[in-house]
């Protein structure tokens, strides 16, 4: 079963979500067959790469309702077992850690990506780093073992940004609004940071609809 996880770096939901899919996993029978894969999505393509900081931005965007926002997102991260550092996280421009999430892809495989993907997470959200600074992704590659001189030749890529760029207009045409997004098997779609137990149950039938007749049936679309 194959799990792409539409998500944006510096969502918080979605860093609370993947850790939900990953209890999930645990829970599912069957999880060594199950393979994830992050999927690039951008909550806003015209954030300048200049870091600002991500209190101050949704100050700006929501006003008062900022704090109930942030502490919200908070309480949800220290239910998971982590933290979120608003004071220091910084609102930058995600596509450059997108292009670095799709070559880590290509390069190795879904796990080595998945590793790099929860260290972008911590990066951003409990070490306040600039996920749109080169040599900040570098360095984070290679956290999880991925070649530093392929990472910065990949950053650096017009190749690599224009093929982001085409998968997160993808998103978009698939219909795809709001983040995390989990599509499974390419046909099912759940959107939101659902409980691990919601998770286990999708999982369940749409297991079941695969295995039926000519590998096709019916599973919830929520």
């Amino acid at each position: 079963m194959e799990i792409d996880i539409y998500s944006d770096i510096v969502c918080p939901w979605c860093r609370i979500g993947e850790r939900r899919l990953r209890r999930a996993l645990e829970d599912f029978q069957g999880a060594d067959e199950v393979v994830s894969v992050f999927r690039p999505f951008q909550l806003d393509p015209s954030a300048p790469a200049a870091p600002e900081s991500v209190a101050t931005r949704l100050e700006r965007k929501y006003g008062e309702r900022a704090r109930d926002v942030l502490a919200q997102a908070s309480a949800a991260a220290a239910e998971e077992g982590f933290v979120m550092n608003w004071d220091q996280a910084k609102s930058v421009n995600t596509l450059k850690a997108h292009q670095l999430l799709e070559w880590a892809l290509v390069e190795t495989g879904p796990v080595t990506q998945q590793a790099l993907g929860r260290a972008l997470f911590t990066a951003h959200f409990e070490e306040g780093k600039d996920l749109a600074d080169s040599d900040t992704l570098v360095s984070l590659a290679r956290s999880v073992g991925l070649d530093a001189e392929g990472a910065r030749s990949a950053l650096s890529s017009d190749e690599h940004r224009r093929a982001t760029s085409d998968e997160v207009e993808r998103a978009l045409r698939m219909g795809i609004r709001s983040v995390p997004t989990f599509v499974f098997e390419g046909r099912w779609a759940v959107q939101g940071a659902q409980p691990p137990e919601v998770l286990v149950s999708v999982m369940q039938q749409v297991r079941d609809a695969s295995q039926g007749p000519a590998g096709r049936g019916d599973a919830d679309s929520r």
